[in-house]
């Protein structure tokens, strides 16, 4: 087995080293083949068949269990596979191409989750949204492509100054960004000061963006 090849025992039965040869004996069973099923590189399990009788199987009997161990390996690697696209597909469904922030649609769930829990737990909730001011004029002055990049980056300056749990998500095609932001404090202090902290982050980025436009523009 450890070579990844069928493996036989002649009787089980008188093998104490078998782990379950006693109820090999009980069961009046004999002769053990069993194959490791391997897929990627890995052990995923074994398919063993027992007989009534003692001895070596034939090269025949070997060759079949092989086979079918082989087989079921990439069976497994298929479904493996599968799983994987279908995890992939759900995220991109729930995913901005633009931001890698979760979209419309996740916003939306979300949402109902978190107004759940606060309705829940007593707790306020707070709702903000994101506007980047004269967007559009900022796209047919520099291009979409600056645009595209700008909005980016800045959902990426966002993100940090949220706090773990919190939600933030692009809202729609029209270049918004909302965040929604769950309070631990009973008395909705930290709303407020998510809000600013965003807004200056905001800002900050787009003076930057600015001023490395301007230095662009003179080189």
């Amino acid at each position: 087995m450890g070579q990844r090849m069928p493996a036989w025992t002649a009787d089980m039965a008188a093998d104490p080293s078998f782990p379950r040869s006693d109820a090999a004996a009980r069961a009046g069973l004999h002769a053990s083949l069993c194959a490791p099923i391997v897929s990627d590189h890995k052990f995923r399990g074994a398919i063993e068949f027992f007989s009534v009788e003692t001895g070596e199987p034939d090269h025949a009997t070997r060759e079949i269990l092989a086979t079918t161990a082989t087989q079921m390996g990439r069976f497994i690697g298929l479904l493996d596979e599968r799983s994987r696209l279908v995890a992939k597909l759900e995220r991109l469904a729930l995913t901005d191409e633009l931001t890698d922030l979760p979209n419309r649609r996740a916003w939306q769930q979300s949402l109902e989750r978190e107004l759940a829990l606060a309705r829940r737990h007593g707790q306020p909730l707070c709702v903000a949204m994101l506007d980047l001011d004269h967007f559009k004029r900022y796209n047919d002055t520099h291009g979409h492509q600056e645009g595209d990049r700008l909005l980016g980056e800045i959902s990426q300056t966002w993100r940090p100054q949220l706090r773990t749990g919190d939600i933030l998500e692009r809202y729609g095609g029209e270049r918004v960004l909302t965040a929604a932001v769950q309070l631990a404090d009973r008395d909705g202090r930290d709303g407020p000061r998510a809000d600013t902290r965003l807004h200056a982050a905001g800002t900050d980025l787009l003076g930057r963006s600015r001023r490395l436009r301007r230095r662009r523009d003179r080189g």
